[in-house]
């Protein structure tokens, strides 16, 4: 069966959880997964000719988050709830970029096409953990003081390449293959 030229596939799924524990607490986890694929190839110029129809890319993305709260009986004059989140995204991106200029010039030396053009693949990773509290006074029935703190830690990294494929005509100095370039950042803050 052939695959059409463009299709995505998304999907999702959650949970939640909650338990009433002795004292009146409520113990609550929410849990989710999200996916997403899509896959596109496009015809640049529209041209009957193998031309500019190099422009084809694919995509992964995948988020996982768990949010664990223990709450407070509600109705009184003094709630709060003390919790934990956990984050985890990763995507991951390819590309090929390029214009097949096979037909008009003559054959190539062995092992090289006549192409401009590049690959490019992306990858990038956020993990984020967080520890919150969060209070709330009643301190007339028109009016409450709410008051919270949360701490997070974040872990970012990001890397990409290009890649130049076995060509004559280049965009990118020839004989390079590949490129990378990372970059990681962690971040850690407390807000309140």
């Amino acid at each position: 069966m052939r695959r059409p030229p463009s299709c995505s596939k998304p999907g999702a799924v959650q949970a939640r959880i909650a338990y009433e524990v002795p004292g009146g607490l409520t113990l609550t986890n929410i849990a989710a997964y999200r996916n997403y694929r899509d896959r596109g190839k496009l015809d640049s110029d529209l041209d009957p000719i193998d031309f500019a129809n190099q422009n084809e890319g694919r995509k992964h993305y995948r988020q996982f988050s768990d949010e664990l709260r223990l709450s407070s009986p509600a109705g009184g004059r003094f709630s709060y709830q003390l919790g934990a989140y956990y984050l985890q995204l990763k995507t991951d991106e390819l590309n090929n970029y390029g214009v097949d200029v096979q037909p008009l010039f003559p054959p190539p030396p062995a092992g090289f096409r006549w192409t401009i053009g590049a690959s490019t693949a992306a990858f990038s990773r956020n993990t984020s953990a967080a520890l919150f509290a969060e209070d709330q006074l009643e301190i007339t029935p028109e009016l409450n003081l709410t008051t919270g703190v949360r701490f997070t830690h974040d872990d970012v990294s990001f890397r990409y390449s290009t890649t130049q494929p076995d060509s004559v005509l280049s965009l990118y100095k020839p004989g390079l293959s590949r490129t990378w370039r990372r970059v990681r950042a962690t971040i850690t803050s407390l807000s309140a």
